[in-house]
Order: C-alpha cells, then structure tokens, then sequence
C-alpha cells in the first residue's frame, strides 16, 4: 500500500515520455500507465485501510469512486480529502442510524 506522499513521488519517479527519442515514446506511455495504475490501486488500498476499514466493501468502493472521480485531476492530495470527507460522511450517516 502506498500513502499519498508515497504514490504521488512513485508517479514523480517515471519515466518522461516527452524527454525520450520520438520512437520509444509510446513504449514509455504504455509502460507507464501499467505502473500508474498499479500505483493508483496500492492508493486505493491504503486509503480504504485508512478511513474505510469498518466498511463493506462496497461501500469502499463507491467512496472511491466518487473520491477519485472528485479529486484525480488535481491529484492524489485531492483524493484523499475526497475520500476522508466521503468517509467521515458514510460513518455519520451510520452512527446516527445505529447501524455501525
């Protein structure tokens, strides 16, 4: 699992396609979106252990989805404010419900 400080540096370390020669270029952008995502999901995980981990998991995922969908253009910082208040939010509902 990679924490916020850990995804974006691992994002920060690849490869530049643009600082490439012309015909490596796609063979870089490939490369790094596979190591992109896996980034992302290690992301993924260590949010939900975070701030999730009395959810189902589906709930984790729908407060993943609305986080990253809210947040990913900015960046993963972003995400995780989205995902905390999403959270924080879900476990409120809970709470006041008597459900958790």
């Amino acid at each position: 699992m990679l924490n916020t400080k850990e995804a974006e540096a691992a994002v920060r370390a690849l490869p530049r396609a643009s600082e490439a020669p012309v015909k490596q270029r796609p063979a870089i952008r490939a490369a790094n979106a596979v190591a992109e995502a896996a980034i992302t999901e290690q992301f993924r995980e260590w949010l939900a252990s975070e701030y999730g981990s009395g959810f189902t998991p589906e709930t984790q995922a729908l407060v993943w989805q609305r986080a990253w969908s809210d947040g990913h253009h900015a960046g993963y910082t972003e995400v995780e404010r989205y995902y905390e208040e999403q959270a924080e939010f879900i476990a409120e509902v809970l709470s006041t419900e008597g459900i958790s």
